[in-house]
């Protein structure tokens, strides 16, 4: 896909999705940090378990669903890692995965219906350009905490997500379940969003 066509339906998707949740819900105090639980994809007694039905664990691969449960514990939903992991294996919520000809890749929607009451707004993409933070601002100021794609490693080369908690101008609050890390400075460990934030995934109530 051309970048002026992502950017484009990225723009008209961001404009219906205000409307959707409210454009008249009273922004937070920018510089607040949610208080979203903290969870490590590798704490027991989830972390060796099998992710999906492939041989990868919750420790090794279970990122995406780990920052997931930490945001639906955050809108009152009683799950964890653990809990959500053996929910999603066991109702459709893994997708196929090729490489690993096994069903492992988190479905971002089915995990909004662990419970009742929470909806999955939807996902914002910036592979081919850079994050677009007035969105990721939106949500952050009106109380609502993101999944968020980044990379890691000596080569910046692995995928990982981790949620973000809250701003303080352009210092972003992260948990990171990597190592359960709370509100710790997203761009002292990756560094800086524009760059480094390379899709979120949005759920509200």
């Amino acid at each position: 896909m051309k970048i002026t066509h992502l950017i484009s339906r990225v723009a008209a998707v961001t404009a219906f999705v205000i409307l959707s949740i409210g454009a008249a819900v009273t922004p937070k105090v920018a510089t607040a940090q949610m208080n979203v639980p903290a969870y490590g994809q590798a704490w027991s007694p989830w972390g060796h378990s099998g992710l999906g039905t492939s041989h990868l664990t919750m420790a090794s691969y279970g990122c995406a669903t780990t920052s997931t449960a930490m945001v639906l514990r955050y809108f009152g939903v009683g799950t964890d890692p653990g809990d959500l992991n053996t929910w999603l294996t066991c109702n459709g919520g893994y997708a196929w995965d090729g490489s690993t000809r096994a069903y492992d890749l988190i479905n971002w929607g089915r995990a909004s219906q662990r419970t009742g009451g929470i909806r999955w707004v939807g996902r914002w993409d910036w592979t081919w350009t850079a994050a677009d933070l007035g969105t990721v601002n939106y949500f952050l100021d009106r109380g609502i905490p993101v999944v968020t794609e980044t990379r890691y490693g000596s080569a910046r080369n692995y995928m990982h997500f981790v949620v973000l908690t809250g701003r303080s101008g352009s210092n972003y609050y992260m948990n990171d379940p990597i190592d359960g890390a709370k509100n710790i400075s997203f761009n002292n460990r990756y560094g800086a969003p524009g760059r480094w934030i390379y899709s979120i995934q949005v759920y509200s109530r």
